[in-house]
């Protein structure tokens, strides 16, 4: 799965570094755990602590050692994503990042899927605004290997003309597959223009056509050089091994790679938003779609728990305000929900709602409206903060049960807080969030002059069925 775009439209995910293009699945369940599960989750994720080291050459390793698991996943985050490029050469991260996925001059393009293929694992990559992430997660006895592999094509890409060709090629493709085949993704991309003015978030992490077919291997050579360092590298394996003997061999393999300090990122500031932005477009759908976005704070934020809190009680599951008032109440939406889109820098809070046939949008925004002042106003109960809580806390402990997903969760944490396991702290800090807090963390960020409404018609809509 392509983790973190704005293709599918997730209800929810929280705490993974999305970039647009998750936004749109439209239905995904929250699976609770049973108390046993819960409670053994907690004691072993407790007791295995994370171990953080930084080498010389600057890359910094995260390993938390779990002998419940045969299995071993490693993520290596590149920290580089589409927010890098400069005008021109949109696409790039794309190109340059998948690159690193077909072989290096040490190992041909096959030997390291057939590696982890040959134990059963399995291996991916997530290229998104804010970083380059490559996983993967295979038998114990392939540790050395597989790390063998990594730090030769953290140090040896193979940058041939033949191999920028292919990248480029399978860039296109899945550029063009989102683009042809996903009818809402002009509202998408409407949407983050409009929230992200002259902003590298506004685009989608693809690129353009243009510039994608004029890329050289000069700009894949001075992307690597500048980014694929193990200064700007951080490695995290969750699983089970001896972590002594694993830093002993990380040292062995990765120490000696050279490296140049990590480049300095900037991201532009925000404009500041000083009235509703609203768009009407068209496109090839069946049934009318709304949506409503709104900037948040960044993931570090002392917020954004109560922001998270919120959203469960919005549109966390469909015992939720909106989906029962849009969805059941009403009978005017179909469907309806929305989530949190995380960036490095000021995030993406979004409401949507798909109409039934008949149905106008401007019945759904009005909807959306009086509940969103019912909790500006202080109209929540102990009952709402209850449920909301549960369902983060079942989130956690989703998170911390399976190695990669806690992997993910780790590096996050450590690239944000400089704490690799204050994911999992957030389980104590939600007590202490309080209902006066999410009314607060309400009016802060759902002003109506803060907000962006982009509504989608069927093409051929009479302008009648939307507000003007």
């Amino acid at each position: 799965m392509v983790m973190n775009s704005i293709n599918d439209i997730p209800a929810r995910t929280r705490r993974l570094k999305l970039s647009p293009c998750a936004l749109f699945t439209l239905f995904s369940a929250a699976l609770f755990l049973t108390p046993v599960q819960r409670a053994s989750g907690v004691d072993r994720i407790a007791e295995a602590p994370v171990r953080d080291t930084v080498f010389e050459n600057g890359l910094t390793v995260l390993a938390m050692e779990d002998k419940s698991n045969p299995l071993v996943a490693l993520l290596v985050t590149y920290h580089v994503g589409s927010r890098d490029e400069v005008e021109g050469k949109t696409g790039l991260a794309q190109v340059a990042g998948r690159m690193l996925t077909t072989g290096s001059l040490g190992y041909r393009k096959e030997e390291y899927g057939r590696l982890v293929h040959s134990g059963g694992g399995d291996f991916g990559f997530e290229i998104v605004h804010d970083n380059s992430m490559y996983w993967s997660r295979f038998p114990k006895h392939l540790l050395r290997k597989v790390l063998l592999m990594e730090a030769d094509r953290m140090e040896n890409p193979n940058l041939s003309r033949e191999n920028l060709e292919g990248a480029k090629s399978s860039a296109r493709r899945v550029r063009d597959a989102y683009l042809e085949t996903n009818i809402y993704a002009p509202l998408v991309l409407e949407l983050l223009s409009r929230v992200y003015p002259d902003h590298p978030y506004g685009r989608l992490e693809y690129g353009s056509e243009e510039d994608i077919s004029a890329l050289s291997v000069s700009d894949a050579r001075s992307w690597m050089g500048k980014f694929f360092l193990p200064a700007n590298a951080t490695i995290t394996l969750v699983g089970d091994f001896k972590r002594g003997k694993l830093f002993e061999e990380l040292v062995e393999i990765f120490a000696d790679i050279p490296s140049a300090p990590a480049p300095l990122r900037v991201l532009p500031q925000l404009s500041d938003q000083t009235a509703e932005r609203r768009s009407h477009i068209a496109g090839s759908i069946q049934i009318p779609v709304l949506i409503a976005g709104y900037e948040v704070p960044e993931l570090a934020h002392q917020d954004r728990l109560a922001l998270d809190l919120l959203a469960g009680i919005l549109y966390g599951e469909r015992s939720s305000r909106i989906y029962q008032r849009l969805v059941v109440s009403s009978g005017k939406c179909l469907f309806a929900g929305g989530d949190i889109v995380e960036f490095t820098g000021p995030g993406l809070l979004y409401f949507f709602a798909f109409m039934n046939q008949g149905e106008a949008l401007s019945d759904a925004e009005a909807l959306l409206n009086e509940e969103f002042k019912r909790v500006i106003d202080g109209d929540l109960s102990e009952g709402d903060l209850i449920i909301a809580r549960k369902q983060l806390e079942a989130e956690i402990y989703q998170q911390g049960a399976r190695a990669l997903p806690r992997a993910k969760q780790i590096s996050r944490s450590y690239e944000t807080w400089g704490e690799s396991m204050r994911w999992w702290d957030d389980l104590e800090r939600l007590e202490s969030v309080t209902l006066s807090d999410i009314a607060r963390v309400a009016r802060e960020y759902l002003k109506e002059e803060k907000r962006t409404i982009i509504l989608m018609n069927p093409a051929g809509a009479k302008p009648s069925e939307v507000r003007p």
